[in-house]
């Protein structure tokens, strides 16, 4: 930007060839902050949903139903084997799948947990979404977004 501006009007100019640089790396930058973003939306829609599963039993929509199954998460506290008996277990697009949700539900449990952990009390819901658990949160939405890109790929292919 600095060095177009020093150029004058002739920076502006296609001929000075800072267009095509500033249009290549200009779309990193949105691109990335645009996808935090997008993130976060999702991390706060999982943990309402998350948080009405535990309270009522039942997610706020169809599209994330299986957050339903939270419930079985706390009840097991947590202790969770892996079913597979062999190494064709992995081979099976319906045991990755399990595997996608079971994760995806693991990393929304474990946000729930860090936000109502008495010792975070004190920090304000900015702080939690954005400098405290930003990467759990992160994290949380990027399983959901493996789940429901292999299960609609899925249905989509059987």
């Amino acid at each position: 930007k600095t060095i177009r501006e020093c150029c004058g009007a002739a920076g502006f100019s296609s001929f000075a060839g800072f267009t095509s640089v500033l249009d290549a790396v200009s779309a990193y930058v949105t691109l990335e902050g645009d996808s935090v973003v997008m993130y976060l939306q999702t991390a706060r829609s999982l943990l309402k949903n998350g948080q009405k599963v535990l309270a009522q039993g039942k997610p706020l929509n169809k599209m994330v139903e299986y957050i339903g199954d939270l419930k079985v998460l706390v009840e097991q506290r947590g202790n969770f084997k892996c079913l597979a008996k062999s190494l064709d277990d992995f081979r099976d697009e319906k045991f990755l799948l399990d595997l996608l949700k079971w994760n995806a539900l693991f990393r929304i449990g474990k946000c729930l947990q860090l936000f109502a952990d008495p010792k975070n009390k004190d920090f304000s819901m900015w702080e939690k979404f954005n400098e405290r658990f930003q990467i759990d949160l992160i994290k949380m939405a990027q399983a959901h977004s493996y789940y429901m890109t292999g299960l609609y790929f899925l249905n989509a292919i059987n």
